[in-house]
């Protein structure tokens, strides 16, 4: 019973915070695929950086969209996060990179912003990574 509480309340709580955030949190094969498609990440945490990963202060491959630094501005002003990713593949010809955010509450990630349309729909990358496909990915 307590394994099913640790692996649930996370679930619960996401969902919990639906009427409050206005973003889709991804689930873990979602997260997965994303991480591998964007294998570089850019991080920002409140209160100071605490990640091995990359900071955003770093990030140079390319500028980040107006409409996406607004959802980012929108996300900070409103606190609905406790932390910031740009996740990249930092190639030409590849999907355009997206904002994440992430909450201290649970270990989901939510997708701010898109740079462009360039991401396919879920069976189309999973098929296109050799993976299953269960979900969609959020628009």
């Amino acid at each position: 019973m307590v394994a099913q509480k640790h692996a649930l309340l996370p679930l619960y709580i996401a969902y919990g915070l639906q009427s409050q955030i206005p973003y889709p949190f991804l689930s873990k094969e979602q997260e997965q695929v994303l991480a591998r498609m964007f294998p570089t990440q850019y991080k920002y945490e409140r209160g100071g950086f605490r990640h091995p990963a990359k900071s955003l202060q770093e990030y140079t491959f390319d500028l980040i969209p107006l409409p996406v630094l607004n959802a980012w501005r929108d996300a900070y002003a409103r606190r609905l996060f406790s932390a910031f990713e740009i996740w990249t593949a930092e190639a030409i010809h590849q999907p355009d990179p997206v904002l994440i955010g992430r909450r201290s509450e649970h270990p989901f990630v939510y997708v701010l912003a898109r740079w462009g349309e360039t991401l396919g729909t879920w069976n189309g990358l999973a098929k296109q990574l050799g993976l299953g496909s269960s979900a969609k990915l959020p628009r």
